[in-house]
């Protein structure tokens, strides 16, 4: 026999065979990709309100906080063993901005 229920997301009524159980609320697959994320770290889906990442590299709270910070400068999220500091308690910067910073402060011989 088949049963019927309303997605928690879109309201839209589905065989309950094609709902997803994600936390409290049952979502077809629309409203699963629309609403969630899947970490690129460990794998588990989050809601896109809980995505401590950006939008290249979606994350959730743990993975953040255990392997990820964010780049002083352009605020893009990188993995912590890629994070450049200028001093032990400096901010953290990506590749591209630590170049460009560090660039910036050098300075040349008049012959450079």
């Amino acid at each position: 026999m088949k049963e019927e229920k309303a997605c928690t997301g879109c309201g839209a009524v589905c065989d309950s065979r094609q709902l997803i159980q994600f936390g409290d609320s049952l979502l077809c697959i629309n409203c699963l990709d629309a609403e969630t994320v899947v970490c690129s770290h460990c794998g588990a889906r989050v809601w896109n309100d809980n995505d401590y990442g950006d939008s290249s590299t979606p994350l959730c709270e743990h993975c953040y906080n255990e392997y990820y910070t964010t780049c002083s400068r352009c605020e893009r999220v990188i993995h912590r063993d890629y994070a450049y500091y200028e001093g032990e308690d400096d901010d953290p910067y990506c590749s591209d901005c630590y170049n460009r910073y560090s660039a910036a402060k050098t300075i040349h011989d008049y012959y450079y």
